[in-house]
């Protein structure tokens, strides 16, 4: 799914065989997954009010959670590559 080839438009120069000229709308594995997930980088505000968990770049949960009001930026994360899920809305 993410070979070399992939997401390349290609040019082909005399005696050089494929080049690539420009890259044309790369995702990484790691984005995609985060998109497919439903999970939030740190920064962005939120909708909704509750518990949100910080989750690991692989996907799993790190069964740390943080409290955030609906409008407030997540907090940052304590280490690189990790996002935030919504685990439980505040009940009102």
């Amino acid at each position: 799914m993410f070979g070399n080839n992939i997401g390349c438009e290609y040019k082909t120069a005399i005696g050089t065989g494929r080049e690539c000229s420009r890259q044309v709308g790369i995702i990484s594995p790691l984005t995609y997954r985060n998109m497919k997930k439903g999970t939030l980088k740190s920064g962005t505000k939120v909708r909704i009010s509750g518990q949100y968990e910080i989750i690991n770049r692989l996907g799993k949960p790190t069964k740390v959670e943080r409290t955030v009001v609906a409008g407030e930026p997540l907090p940052p994360t304590p280490k690189k590559g990790q996002s935030y899920r919504l685990k439980d809305k505040t009940k009102h």
